[in-house]
């Protein structure tokens, strides 16, 4: 008899409460979904808010030149954070010589002095090449007919501009391309 009963219940109302069972299974999977969303952390970008009328965020402009070389590149330029930059740079075969190219320039805005933190990282270097930063003529090796990797700090004075570039020296033929990366960090002297 109970058995009957749930049957006859079934036939009657069965087909009024199937778009309830489907709807409840929806939010089973659709209430699980919202709170992930909602607990997901947001980046907002914050609104510019100067202080007295002073802002810093252009105190250090740094500008990229999109000039290429016959043996020299820049594939990419990446800021990290504000104030970090990679420079990807390429070179192509080439024949002995000495070949520069600028690939930024830098402007400090602010009434201090400020400190340019310099590392590379090199994938493949040909032998009796050395690689140096160029800064207004000025060379800083990042790595020597040895091998050997240095990582040069540069001083930026306050109102002070000047041009950034590579300099690649090799005293044979190279016949292959090769990329490296130079990091670029814009602070406080320690």
């Amino acid at each position: 008899m109970n058995n009957r009963a749930v049957r006859r219940f079934k036939t009657k109302f069965g087909k009024f409460l199937d778009p309830f069972v489907v709807a409840a299974l929806f939010l089973l999977f659709l209430i699980p979904a919202i709170t992930v969303i909602n607990l997901t952390p947001g980046y907002m970008k914050q609104n510019n808010t100067d202080v007295l009328g002073l802002s810093d965020t252009e105190a250090v402009r740094v500008t990229f030149n999109n000039i290429t070389n016959e043996y020299l590149s820049t594939t990419t330029y990446k800021t990290m954070i504000e104030g970090n930059y990679e420079i990807n740079v390429a070179t192509y075969s080439r024949p002995s010589g000495r070949y520069s190219y600028n690939f930024m320039s830098i402007e400090n805005n602010l009434d201090k002095d400020k400190y340019i933190f310099v590392t590379s990282s090199f994938s493949q270097i040909e032998p009796d090449t050395q690689i140096s930063l160029t800064v207004d003529g000025i060379k800083y090796i990042l790595v020597d007919r040895d091998g050997n990797t240095y990582s040069p700090g540069i001083t930026l004075r306050q109102g002070e501009k000047f041009d950034v570039g590579v300099m690649v020296e090799n005293d044979y033929d190279v016949s292959f391309s090769s990329n490296f990366t130079v990091h670029l960090s814009i602070g406080e002297e320690i």
